[in-house]
């Protein structure tokens, strides 16, 4: 679509005589994790008032545990006569000088004690594989594997989390970010104590030990640590958190110090300890979640692209629902995203592909690394201004842009696309084109409801 400056062909409209939008400039794209913001007499100022909060932070005990109550994670379980005893595995020579080391660490670190000599639950423990920043596995994590403990959890904490474009659109007006890393974050969650010998694993070299905090992968932890952070920071609007991942935004760096100043205090009330050294303070554009977050809005992640870059060709429908997993993950940037994926969707049930692969597949494969690499900004939305919406819809997927035109300059805010099923297939052109309007509706909703009747529609079919 021309007018809304979108580099793939196929959303067509009739527009009124009206001035040339521009799309919105990206001029010195400022660098993720290494942009600082504000002069050197500003930020000078801003760790003047922020260092002496992580030097208190840095004082708490490794030992100790989150104060906040709602923290305490129960490992209530449907019949406490249950008991589930698995053996360890075997654990690989070139891994077991890890493994000590890490069992070592945890005895260490308070994360682990003796468990009684009664104790009849046992888990193994594994070696999870562990991917550096551009997603590449690159090590192994000794870890508990609790799969067992999981599947005779009464039901487990159901709080809801954050969607993550809600975190996104919060940070709308701001210019200056910080992301904040907890050292060993699950780990400062206790267990309680009646319920730790369910965690007990035993391995060469060391007495049967059990979790007094919450190792990975236990069914409750992720809801529980939502809720602790919503109770932590529930009267502080500039912080926004997505379990551990923890965000603080501000329009200028002078509140910006007294933001960051705040969050670290309130994390220091409650022993959660900072690792420094993986925080980013006072930046213009920080990774946040998958994704890239600045001043002009949202972008994708450079590292996670290019390793979608070096996918190889799919050779069975396993394969190609994996791809297409990751490209969901950023579908919101990819416009017509539906009639792209469509050749590809159609083989994700495929044993082999074989000669279902051809020139079509490959291109559509092709096409879609292509324009993860050049997939545009999506900006944050402001309030002040109508939205916009085009749809269109083809034989095989409808979509939908939300944008803002602002000083004469396009702003894209999202992208959806869905493929149609086999009866919707059979629908006239006008009848897709109204399903589109629909779908778009729908998956804006937040943004259109109750807007003014000036807002526009750009339809891409007119009958």
């Amino acid at each position: 679509m021309p007018k809304l400056h979108i580099g793939i062909t196929g959303l067509t409209a009739t527009w009124k005589a009206q001035p040339k939008e521009k799309e919105t400039p990206v001029n010195d794209v400022p660098e993720p994790n290494n942009s600082p913001a504000g002069s050197h007499a500003q930020r000078d100022a801003f760790f003047s008032i922020v260092q002496p909060t992580i030097d208190k932070n840095r004082n708490i005990p490794l030992d100790s545990f989150c104060t906040v109550p709602e923290s305490m994670i129960y490992l209530d379980t449907y019949d406490d006569a249950t008991v589930i005893h698995k053996r360890q595995y075997p654990i690989p020579v070139a891994c077991q000088d890890k493994v000590r080391e890490q069992v070592q660490a945890w005895i260490d670190d308070g994360v682990v004690e003796k468990a009684p000599v009664s104790t009849m639950w046992n888990s193994p423990i594994t070696l999870a594989p562990k991917k550096d920043l551009f997603g590449n596995y690159t090590d192994k994590r000794p870890c508990l594997d609790p799969r067992h403990i999981n599947k005779v959890l009464v039901t487990p904490d159901r709080h809801p989390l954050p969607l993550i474009n809600d975190i996104y659109h919060e940070l709308q007006g701001s210019k200056v970010f910080t992301t904040l890393d907890l050292k060993s974050a699950f780990h400062r969650f206790e267990i309680y104590e009646p319920h730790r010998p369910k965690t007990a694993f035993k391995v060469p070299g060391f007495p049967q030990l059990m979790f007094r905090g919450c190792p990975f992968g236990l069914k409750p932890i992720s809801s529980t640590f939502q809720r602790t952070m919503n109770i932590i920071f529930n009267d502080m609007p500039f912080v926004s958190t997505f379990v551990d991942d923890i965000i603080i935004f501000s329009k200028t760096i002078e509140d910006h110090a007294h933001h960051v100043a705040a969050a670290i205090e309130k994390l220091t009330s409650v022993n959660l300890i900072l690792n420094p050294n993986k925080c980013h303070f006072a930046q213009k554009s920080v990774y946040l979640l998958g994704f890239c977050v600045s001043e002009e809005g949202k972008s994708l992640d450079a590292r996670k692209v290019t390793n979608v870059q070096d996918w190889p060709t799919p050779q069975t429908g396993k394969d190609i629902m994996r791809f297409l997993g990751v490209i969901n993950y950023f579908r919101e940037h990819i416009p017509k995203a539906a009639d792209l994926m469509a050749p590809l969707d159609k083989l994700r049930y495929a044993n082999r592909l074989g000669k279902l692969w051809g020139i079509v597949e490959q291109q559509a494969f092709d096409n879609l690394k292509t324009i993860l690499h050049h997939a545009p900004i999506l900006c944050h939305p402001d309030l002040n201004h109508p939205f916009q919406v085009a749809t269109d819809a083809s034989n095989s997927g409808i979509g939908a842009v939300l944008y803002q035109v602002i000083n004469g300059r396009t702003h894209h805010i999202g992208f959806m696309a869905r493929s149609l099923s086999a009866s919707e297939r059979n629908y006239s052109t006008t009848k897709r084109e109204l399903l589109a309007i629909v779908f778009a509706l729908n998956k804006f909703h937040k943004f259109l409801w109750d807007c003014q009747p000036n807002d526009a529609w750009v339809v891409g079919h007119y009958s």
